[in-house]
């Protein structure tokens, strides 16, 4: 290889080097790297610790078979501390359409009212003075 090519190659290589770690403004974009809790299974799942605005801490999936087919729950905390859940159920519906139209909707309305009545009631738990986490 001639030797002006390949010092002109490295002299670019050199240039790229340098502008990518100095922006136009003269300004580098970082994001606090986070730390996750110990529930938190990191890796993909977890955009939080990125330090992504709308970043999320994701447990791993817990999943459970049943007989009537499975349901998966994800816990999830926002960057501000905002924790919630995430439930997926897959159940088997009967053949008959309107049998299946009627079990689906008890089965929403079953979900709301045992979601209700679970968080209620772990509300209702704590000592006076403390707040859930």
């Amino acid at each position: 290889m001639n030797a002006n090519v390949w010092n002109a190659a490295r002299n670019l290589a050199t240039a790229l080097r340098i502008g990518h770690r100095e922006s136009a403004t003269g300004r580098t974009w970082f994001r606090r790297h986070r730390e996750c809790p110990d529930w938190c299974a990191a890796g993909h799942r977890c955009t939080a610790r990125l330090g992504y605005p709308s970043g999320e801490h994701r447990s791993a999936p817990m999943s459970v078979r049943a007989p009537y087919g499975s349901l998966v729950a994800t816990r999830i905390e926002t960057i501000s501390g905002v924790g919630h859940i995430e439930l997926r159920l897959s159940a088997r519906l009967d053949r008959d359409e309107v049998t299946a139209s009627r079990q689906a909707h008890l089965l929403a309305a079953g979900v709301d009212l045992t979601a209700r009545a679970v968080l209620e009631g772990a509300r209702r738990a704590l000592p006076a003075g403390q707040v859930a986490a």
